[in-house]
Order: structure tokens, then C-alpha cells, then sequence
């Protein structure tokens, strides 16, 4: 399965539980994991608690997520796709969980490298996400996402 394949696959996992279970079920299955596998694993796990109604369950599964995002940027904290996966989960966890650590040196960092050569390896759509999500979490200004989608709409051309 590649890397582009499991990006897809995120996609639609936001829109099914069985296809976020699945998934997660692949990622765990997979033998000598780099970090970026890693934080899909997690990024699956945080997407599998949107499906999750269960309070308790949300919660073990979130600290889950936050775990193996956490052992991802152990193992690669110069990658931006893993800090924003780490940002991304984070910033949805309501903090009073005390799961949301990161949320400000993640932002930070996002901010610093968010460009043309850190994210050479990421695909289009997926910069396209990536700028979603960071606009929904409300920790960015609109001056600072402004110049992080000059970034991606330049590298585009």
C-alpha cells in the first residue's frame, strides 16, 4: 500500500467507520513501519473517534491516536506531514483531556516549513487538506493561512 493510497484512504475513512476500521486494521498489520506509517495509524485513530459515540471508548482510542502520533515525531520531527498529523489530532481534542500538548510548538512549526521544500513529497490534494483542517482549528490567523496557501498555490503552477 503506498503512501498515496493511505492518503486516499483517510479521505474516505472520514466518511465510514467500517472503511476507517479497515484501515486501521491494514496499518496495523504493516511490518517495519516508517514514521509516516506511523502517523497514519494514528491519523486513522483520531478518525475513528469522529465515528465512535461511546464516550469512554472515544477517549481510549484518542489516547491511542496521540500515542503513535507522538512515537511518529519521536522518530522523524523534521517531517511536515507528521507534525501537522500530530496538529491536526491535537487540536481536535477538547483540552481539558489533557491530550493537546503540542498543539502551539506543532502550529509553530507548521508555520516555519510550511513551504515548496518541505512539502515536495505531499501530494496536491493532500496540501489541500492539510490547509482545511488547519483553518478549521481556529490557531492560525487569517494573514498566516493566507501565506501558507500562496505557498501551495504557487508550487501548483
Amino acid at each position: 500500500m503506498s503512501c498515496n493510497d493511505i492518503r486516499l484512504q483517510l479521505e474516505e475513512a472520514t466518511l465510514s467507520e467500517s472503511t476507517a476500521r479497515n484501515l486501521l486494521t491494514s496499518l496495523e498489520e504493516v511490518k517495519d513501519k516508517t514514521a509516516l506509517i506511523t502517523a497514519f495509524q494514528a491519523s486513522a485513530n483520531g478518525i475513528l473517534c469522529l465515528h465512535v459515540s461511546n464516550p469512554v471508548k472515544r477517549i481510549k482510542i484518542a489516547k491511542e491516536a496521540v500515542r503513535l502520533a507522538n512515537s511518529a515525531v519521536e522518530e522523524d520531527n523534521n517531517n511536515l506531514e507528521i507534525r501537522f498529523i500530530r496538529f491536526a489530532i491535537e487540536s481536535q481534542i477538547p483540552k481539558v483531556l489533557g491530550m493537546s500538548s503540542h498543539v502551539k510548538t506543532d502550529r509553530q512549526y507548521l508555520l516555519s516549513n510550511f513551504n515548496q521544500t518541505s512539502f515536495q513529497q505531499i501530494p496536491y490534494r493532500s496540501l489541500e487538506e492539510m490547509l482545511l483542517v488547519m483553518e478549521d482549528s481556529n490557531e492560525f490567523t487569517d494573514f498566516e493561512l493566507l501565506k501558507m496557501k500562496a505557498e501551495v498555490y504557487t508550487t501548483s503552477q
